[in-house]
């Protein structure tokens, strides 16, 4: 492979590198799609604020139960297998 170099810190090959970009992009954006519903499932259900003495979900008056983990795993769980 031909390097071409304009200067003597910069050196980089002639020929461009081609990443398959077109197959792992919607894929990492599925991923942080999904960490970012994860966090907030575990905002508004799990955590319990110092201010409110209780989770978001609660005093909002969606939920009048503590989630668990547990529960978010079991969730997780059957959306896969639905999704199957």
């Amino acid at each position: 492979m031909k390097v071409e170099c304009g200067h003597a810190y910069r050196c980089w090959p002639a020929k461009k590198i081609a990443f398959p970009m077109e197959s792992t992009f919607p894929t990492l954006w599925m991923v942080s799609l999904h960490g970012v519903a994860i966090n907030y499932f575990v905002y508004n259900f799990i955590k319990i604020h110092s201010t409110l003495r209780v989770t978001p979900a609660m005093a909002a008056g969606v939920t009048t139960r503590l989630f668990d983990v547990m529960d978010l795993v079991k969730l997780l769980v059957e959306s896969e297998t639905r999704a199957a």
